[in-house]
C-alpha cells in the first residue's frame, strides 16, 4: 500500500514535459492578422490624437506629431483636418512628397491646405506647378500679390526670367519693383534697372533696393554716386549693421581715391567695435581696404590677424589672409592657413588656386611632400579629382609668373625698339612709332585680361544669355538647343561674355560655308551648367591639341594665339572647365563646364570629369 501510494505521488508529480513526445511537441507560431481598418470609424481616438499631435508640433516635436497623426489619420481618414496636420508635420520633417500627397487632395477646398501645397511646389522648385494650382484656387478671381510675388521670386531664383517678368510686369508696389530691376540686371539691362529703382520712392527702399542700386552704379563706374546711395541707406538703416557691412564690401570693388578710402575706413572703424560676428567682419574688410587702396601692408596684416582671431574657423578669413601673405612673399604661413580652408571645401575654385600659387611659390620639397601627404590622407576618395584640379591650377599659377615675366620683357623691348625707331629717317619714323604703340597696346591689353582677378559675380540665366551673344555675332550661322531646367549660374557676365564669343568667333572661322555652329546647353551632373559648341571645320590633329590653349599658340596663320587662352583662364576663374574633342577632318567641339549656384540648403558637388 505503501508502494503503491509512493508510486502514485511519482507519477503525479513528474513534470509534464517528459510524459510523452505528444505532448513535447510545440504547436507553431502565428503571427496575428493585422486588421487593415483596426481605426476605422473610431472618430473619438482620432480627434484626441490630432489634438496630441498639434500639441507636438507647437512644441515643435516632429518624429511624435508624426506618429499620432498618422494614427488619427487611420482612425478618421476622411477627416480634412487630420490630413491637414499630417501634411505639415511631413514638411516639418522634410518629407515634402508625402506633405504634398496629403495636402494636394484638400488644396481646393482649403486655403491652409492650399497655402501649405504652394509652399512645398516652391520648396521643390515647381513654380510652374505653383501657379496652375493658384489659377485653379482663385478661378474667376485675381491671385492676390502677395503670392503672385513669391511665385516670380522662385522663377527668378532658377533662372525662368520671363516666367518671372510675366508675374510682376503690371503691379506698381515697391516690392515688384525691385523683382523688376533685379530681371532687368539680370539680363544686362543695367539702366532700364535703374530706371525701375527710381520709381520706388525713397521711404519704401528696402535694404536690398539700396544695394542693387549701389551694384548697378558701381558697374558704369558711378563711385561717387554709389557713395552717396550708401549714405542715404546707412542714415535709413542706422541699426542694420549686416546692410552697412555689404554696402562697404560692395565698394571696395571700386576704383577708391584716397578721400573715398578714408570713409569707409571710418565707418568700418565704428562697425569693428560692435562686437561678435560683426566685428570680426569688419576688420576683414578693413585689411582688405588697407591692403587695396591705402598700401599699408602691416596694418592690413593686423587688421587680418585681428579678424582672425576673432572668427579663427572662417572660411573666408583664412582664405584672404593667405592671399595676402603670399602676395608679401610668404608661402610657408599661406599653407598653413590655405590648406586647412581647401581640405573644408574642396570644390572651392578661390582655395584651389591659392593652394596652388603657394605650391609654385615654395623651394621647399620635403614641405611639399608633407602637405600633399597630408591632402591624400584628409581626403582618401577625392584625391584623384583634387589632385587633377590642383595640377591644373598649378600649371595656370606658373603661367601667371610667366604672363608678368613677359609683361616686364615687354615693356623693355617697347624702350629698346623706340631708341632704335630713334635713329630710322624722319619720314618713317611717325609710323614705326604709331605701328609700335598699337602693337604694345593690344599685347598689353591681352595680357592684363589672362591676369584679372575675378570681378563681382550676378545671377546669370543661361538661355537667355546664349541668345544675346548669339544675336550680336552671326545667327544666321549659328544654332541654337537649350534644354529644359538649365541651372543658374554665378558668373562675372562681360568676363563669361568674352570667353563664349572668343570660342564662338573661333569655331565660324573654321566653318565651312553652308555648315551652322552647333551650340548645347544643358544641366550636367552635379547640377553643373554644359555648354557644347561644335563646327564641321578640319578638325585638331591629335599631337596639336594638348597645346591648343598655349599662349601664342594658333593654329590659323595671322592667328595670335591668344583667344582659346583667354576663353580657358576666365572659364577657370569661374571654377569651371573646358574640355577639347576634336579629330583630324572634324568635327570640334569645346565643351564649358560652370558650377551653378549654390543653393542655401547645401554645398554644391563638382562633377568628376576634368578638363
Amino acid at each position: 500500500m505503501a508502494s503503491g501510494c509512493g508510486q502514485k505521488q511519482l507519477a503525479w508529480s513528474r513534470p509534464s514535459h517528459l510524459h510523452s513526445t505528444a505532448v513535447m511537441r510545440k504547436k507553431p507560431y502565428r503571427r496575428p492578422a493585422l486588421r487593415a481598418g483596426r481605426y476605422q470609424s473610431n472618430p473619438r481616438l482620432a480627434r484626441r490624437l490630432r489634438e496630441v499631435g498639434r500639441a507636438y508640433l507647437e512644441l515643435g516635436a516632429t518624429e511624435p506629431a508624426l506618429g499620432a497623426l498618422r494614427t488619427a489619420v487611420a482612425a478618421q481618414p476622411e477627416h480634412p483636418q487630420g490630413r491637414i496636420l499630417l501634411a505639415q508635420a511631413c514638411y516639418r520633417g522634410g518629407l515634402l512628397r508625402a506633405a504634398l500627397n496629403w495636402c494636394r487632395p484638400q488644396a481646393l477646398a482649403d486655403e491652409s491646405a492650399f497655402l501649405l501645397a504652394i509652399d512645398i511646389l516652391l520648396d521643390v522648385g515647381r513654380p510652374d506647378q505653383a501657379m496652375v494650382l493658384a489659377r485653379s484656387f482663385y478661378s474667376g478671381r485675381d491671385i492676390p500679390g502677395v503670392l503672385m510675388l513669391k511665385i516670380a521670386q522662385v522663377f527668378f531664383r532658377l533662372g525662368e526670367l520671363q516666367s518671372a517678368w510675366q508675374a510682376v510686369e503690371n503691379d506698381t508696389g515697391p516690392e515688384y519693383r525691385l523683382l523688376r530691376a533685379r530681371i532687368l540686371a539680370a539680363r544686362g539691362r543695367e539702366r532700364e534697372a535703374e530706371a525701375e529703382l527710381e520709381k520706388i520712392s525713397p521711404a519704401d527702399k528696402s535694404p536690398q533696393a539700396h544695394l542693387l542700386e549701389v551694384r548697378l552704379l558701381q558697374s558704369r563706374g558711378a563711385v561717387e554716386q554709389a557713395l552717396g546711395v550708401a549714405r542715404r541707406a546707412r542714415q535709413r538703416f542706422s541699426k542694420d549693421l549686416r546692410l552697412r557691412l555689404e554696402l562697404v564690401e560692395m565698394l571696395l570693388q571700386s576704383r577708391l581715391s584716397t578721400e573715398q578710402s578714408g570713409e569707409l575706413r571710418c565707418e568700418l572703424g565704428e562697425l569693428s567695435g560692435s562686437g561678435g560676428e560683426t566685428a570680426a567682419r569688419a576688420w576683414l574688410l578693413l585689411g582688405r581696404l588697407y591692403d587695396r587702396f591705402l598700401q599699408q601692408p602691416a596694418s592690413a596684416e593686423r587688421a587680418f590677424r585681428r579678424a582672425l582671431s576673432m572668427a579663427p574657423e572662417d572660411f573666408r578669413t583664412r582664405l584672404e589672409l593667405g592671399g595676402f601673405l603670399l602676395r608679401q612673399g610668404k608661402p610657408a604661413p599661406a599653407l598653413r592657413l590655405m590648406v586647412p580652408a581647401l581640405l573644408e571645401r574642396p570644390e572651392d575654385a578661390e582655395a584651389l588656386e591659392g593652394v596652388a600659387q603657394a605650391f609654385c611659390q615654395t623651394a621647399d620639397d620635403e614641405a611639399l611632400e608633407r602637405w600633399l601627404a597630408l591632402l591624400l590622407s584628409a581626403l582618401p576618395l577625392r584625391a584623384p579629382e583634387v589632385l587633377a584640379r590642383l595640377m591644373r591650377a598649378s600649371q595656370q599659377a606658373g603661367r601667371e609668373e610667366a604672363y608678368q615675366d613677359a609683361y616686364r620683357e615687354l615693356h623693355r623691348l617697347k624702350n629698346l625698339l623706340a631708341v632704335e625707331a630713334g635713329k630710322a629717317q624722319a619720314e618713317s619714323q611717325s609710323y614705326a612709332a604709331e605701328k609700335l604703340g598699337a602693337l604694345f597696346e593690344q599685347t598689353r591689353g591681352l595680357l592684363q585680361r589672362l591676369q584679372s582677378p575675378r570681378r563681382e559675380l550676378q545671377p546669370l540665366a543661361p538661355a537667355s544669355w546664349l541668345e544675346e551673344i548669339i544675336a550680336r555675332l552671326e545667327p544666321e550661322r549659328i544654332k541654337l538647343k537649350s534644354y529644359p531646367s538649365l541651372p543658374v549660374i554665378r558668373a562675372d557676365r562681360r568676363a563669361l561674355e568674352e570667353a563664349f564669343v572668343n570660342l564662338l568667333r573661333n569655331a565660324l572661322e573654321f566653318s565651312p560655308p553652308g555648315e551652322k555652329v552647333l551650340v548645347e546647353a544643358r544641366r550636367a551632373r552635379g547640377g553643373w551648367l554644359e555648354v557644347a559648341i561644335s563646327d564641321r571645320g578640319p578638325g585638331i590633329p591629335l599631337h596639336l591639341q594638348e597645346r591648343i590653349f598655349e599662349p601664342g599658340f594658333s593654329t590659323r596663320p595671322g592667328g595670335n594665339g591668344l583667344g582659346l587662352t583667354v576663353a580657358r583662364r576666365i572659364v577657370l576663374q569661374h571654377g569651371g572647365g573646358i574640355s577639347l574633342y576634336s579629330t583630324a577632318g572634324g568635327p570640334t567641339t569645346f565643351v564649358i563646364r560652370l558650377p551653378p549656384e549654390k543653393h542655401p540648403r547645401g554645398e554644391i558637388s563638382s562633377p568628376l570629369a576634368g578638363d
